[in-house]
């Protein structure tokens, strides 16, 4: 049998610590301009705020069609129909507010391993990788930009994505 759960969480905002930031950013692997902006921000004193916007979803068992679920920002796989096991190769598609998200930075994390493997969407948004461990996986990214209403304030939008490899 095979389950799809998904939220969104409500928007926050917060101020990130200063001493921090380089620690999340280490974490999301903004692109060179974000970096670059919070940069010329920090040399005029400002804080880091952001509006932050989470969305997860989980898939249990095998999944033969996902299906968009309407949050702002979500994965599908796209394959293998069924279960995934060990050595496939599995494609997974990310969408920010439902069109897919090119050149965004994902990051895959297996239980049993503290490396991560980093990944980047291609045109169509789409990563390829071949899955080395059985068990629970995370595939997870933040997509960072500045916010169109205050160019001194963040904007993002936070994927988590669950699924098990069989053996």
């Amino acid at each position: 049998t095979a389950l799809t759960c998904f939220v969104q969480l409500d928007p926050f905002e917060f101020d990130v610590p200063t001493d921090k930031v380089e620690v999340y950013f280490r974490e999301i692997r903004p692109p060179a301009a974000i970096v670059e902006h919070w940069a010329q921000m920090r040399a005029r004193g400002l804080p880091f705020h952001e509006r932050y916007t989470k969305s997860a979803r989980i898939d249990i068992g095998a999944v033969n069609a996902a299906q968009p679920t309407g949050t702002a920002m979500d994965v599908l796989r796209q394959s293998p129909k069924g279960a995934i096991a060990v050595g496939s190769e599995a494609v997974f598609q990310l969408l920010r507010d439902g069109k897919p998200l090119t050149d965004q930075p994902l990051e895959l994390i297996n239980e049993r391993s503290p490396v991560g493997l980093w990944h980047r969407t291609d045109a169509e948004g789409r990563i390829r990788a071949r899955l080395p461990l059985p068990g629970r996986w995370l595939l997870r990214g933040t997509d960072l930009r500045i916010s169109a209403g205050n160019p001194d304030h963040f904007e993002s939008q936070f994927i988590t994505y669950a699924f098990d490899v069989t053996r």
